[in-house]
């Protein structure tokens, strides 16, 4: 099992408040935290190689400019593997 210092987090969501509490939170713990407030947004963070490997994505539904189950077939294509939680 990987050490929360080798996993890295993606929080996407458009409440700014809600996404820097999961974020202060999930940090605390040692997680690496990256953050986007759509899933366009999202999605890109993934595919962009300097951010890193994502393990795991953390999603709010209902997004302006590409919501979370968009999010989800987006990722399901280009990565099967990754989890996404949706809430």
């Amino acid at each position: 099992m990987k050490e929360p210092k080798d996993v890295t987090i993606l929080i996407a969501d458009d409440e700014e408040d809600l996404k820097k509490a999961l974020v202060f939170e999930f940090s605390r713990k040692g997680y690496k935290m990256l953050d986007a407030s759509n899933g366009v947004e999202a999605l890109n963070m993934v595919r962009d190689a300097k951010n890193g490997k994502v393990d795991i994505i953390i999603t709010d539904i209902r997004m302006p400019n590409g919501d979370g189950i968009g999010l989800l077939d987006a990722v399901r294509r280009e990565d099967p593997g990754l989890p996404v939680l949706i809430f």
